[in-house]
């Protein structure tokens, strides 16, 4: 050693490599990290879903019935109030009542 080169380059290229195998590393975490959630994704997608579809179909079905039962279209007259005045019942129109049953025809089968 000389009073020039105080002899620190070899600790510092081990530091140095020493960050970067710490760089690599975190790149294999967060790749192992993936691995491990890419099958509860699968679940998510194959399991979670089609239960969900298969709970709020006959929710929707079942609003659709309560569609056809009641009329739920009104018209308030202007200067009238909503919360007070009830409105005029608008029937449904024959259209809309007929694809309503064929709709819940295709449900059933």
């Amino acid at each position: 050693m000389s009073a020039i080169d105080p002899g620190v380059d070899e600790g510092i290229k081990e530091s140095a490599n020493d960050v970067e195998d710490d760089i690599t590393d975190g790149e294999h975490a967060k790749q192992e990290e993936q691995d491990l959630m890419q099958p509860s994704h699968w679940w998510f997608a194959s399991t979670a879903c089609p239960l969900l579809a298969g709970t709020f179909g006959p929710m929707a079905s079942g609003f659709n019935i309560c569609a056809l039962v009641h009329e739920w279209r009104q018209t308030i007259p202007p200067g009238r109030d909503a919360t007070e005045y009830g409105g005029h019942v608008i029937p449904d129109p024959k259209w809309m009542i007929v694809r309503a049953h064929l709709t819940q025809m295709r449900r059933s089968y």
